[in-house]
């Protein structure tokens, strides 16, 4: 589930390829608006790799647009042992 509150967008549930447009939409449209965007992921239970690629992207076009991405609960959520299922690191994908 993706909810967008003035600021913020929060991520709960199993979140997958069936979330993903979604989420896009709702990252470009709080990039475009915001300065600095949190994004709570303390409430994830699952991802795959389009959420994570999703993620990446976000952050990259944040950086292009001066704004800025905080994930908030990080290490909280799955997303840290889902990156080195993968075999990669966190830095390598600049999500930490």
């Amino acid at each position: 589930m993706v909810e967008n509150s003035n600021h913020s967008v929060t991520l709960s549930g199993d979140m997958g390829i069936r979330d993903a447009k979604k989420l896009i939409s709702e990252l470009k449209m709080s990039i475009s608006t915001d300065a600095k965007l949190q994004v709570y992921l303390g409430d994830v239970s699952s991802i795959d790799t389009s959420i994570l690629q999703v993620l990446i992207a976000a952050r990259v076009s944040a950086k292009e647009c001066n704004c800025q991405i905080i994930f908030k609960d990080f290490n909280l959520s799955p997303v840290p042992a889902f990156i080195a299922s993968l075999g990669l690191e966190i830095d390598e994908i600049g999500l930490g």
